[in-house]
């Protein structure tokens, strides 16, 4: 122990009515802090000489042992006062520190924890995502969810609206033996009927796009008919309305339009015909070449042996493929022989 302590000093001089109290008191205190501080507290009789003793009515004989029997171990807690702190007191067998308000989680938490690749791997899909949805407005414009093309039912041309301009006709492919040299004359289709359609879509700017095949008979380039894949092999059946001289037969062989939104050439990114087949009533057919260049919007066209036909098969047989794996014809014309 250092510094003065209560066990340095001589006793204090008391009534002789109170000293017996006093005695008791100061052995009591004298065993306790034996006990507390054993080998530290010296024997009475070195702590105060025998006049100091016989004034307390003690004799060193008289010294208490280490811890009165009838005394509780001084390691024992006190009993509570009406004033005392209550303490909370520590469950036997466990060596938790007394709790502690637990801190709001932080990123180093979270990243300790089972939940974070999960988080992690549905934060990176959502981005993926987002990123598949901005390229698909912007280079997969004028699509439409995946569907397994249907026979498309007969569709007449679509009602004109504001005039615009019609494509540029070119004659592209050889001459063909016994085709109709004289002039001809531009004529009206009047219905068409495909064996598949692909779903309508929308373009860059979120409008509705539709691929009936009356787009491909309604003179204006921006509009098209449109199947799923190479279309190799897909027929398009063309009706005038009356039998008529064909002399000269062609067509667009792509989706001759420009996202107004995203300005990305449809023609170039959808795959483009590169021969086809025309069939007249009387069984006569004539094969088309047609240039598979991406930069070639014209309608192209070939003469043929003047037919009298009120209808005219198309069947696509081969394609030059695009970065979309979709096939359209922007537009059908005839002429008739003069």
């Amino acid at each position: 122990m250092s510094g003065t302590n209560f066990f340095d000093t001589p006793p204090p001089e008391v009534p002789e009515e109170f000293g017996d109290a006093y005695r008791e008191a100061y052995l009591k205190a004298y065993a306790e802090a034996q006990a507390e501080f054993p080998g530290e507290i010296p024997p009475l009789g070195e702590l105060h000489d025998s006049a100091e003793l016989s004034a307390m009515g003690l004799e060193p004989a008289d010294e208490p042992a280490d811890q009165p029997a009838d005394e509780p171990p001084s390691h024992e807690p006190a009993a509570e006062g009406p004033d005392d702190e209550p303490t909370q007191g520590m469950p036997l067998g466990t060596h938790r520190a007394p709790s502690v308000e637990r801190a709001a989680p932080s990123f180093e938490t979270f990243r300790a924890s089972a939940w974070f690749i999960p988080a992690l791997i549905a934060v990176a899909a959502l981005v993926l995502i987002l990123v598949a949805y901005v390229l698909g407005r912007v280079l997969g414009g004028d699509d439409a969810a995946t569907k397994t093309p249907t026979v498309s039912a007969t569709t007449p041309a679509p009602t004109k609206g504001a005039a615009k301009p019609k494509p540029l006709k070119t004659q592209t492919a050889k001459p063909i033996a016994n085709a109709y040299a004289g002039d001809v004359t531009p004529t009206t289709i009047a219905s068409a009927t495909a064996t598949c359609t692909a779903p309508p879509g929308v373009d860059s700017s979120g409008k509705k796009v539709t691929y009936g095949v009356g787009h491909a008979i309604d003179d204006q380039t921006d509009t098209a008919w449109r199947c799923d894949g190479s279309a190799v092999g897909q027929k398009i059946v063309l009706d005038l309305g009356r039998s008529q001289p064909i002399g000269e037969v062609g067509l667009v062989p792509g989706y001759a339009k420009t996202d107004s939104e995203s300005h990305v050439d449809r023609y170039a990114q959808n795959n483009r015909i590169t021969k086809v087949r025309w069939t007249f009533d009387d069984g006569s057919s004539v094969v088309q070449n047609l240039s598979g260049n991406p930069q070639d919007r014209s309608l192209q066209a070939v003469r043929v042996p003047k037919t009298d036909s009120a209808t005219v098969t198309l069947q696509i047989l081969a394609v030059t493929n695009g970065p979309r794996n979709t096939t359209a014809i922007s537009d059908v014309q005839f002429s008739v022989a003069n």
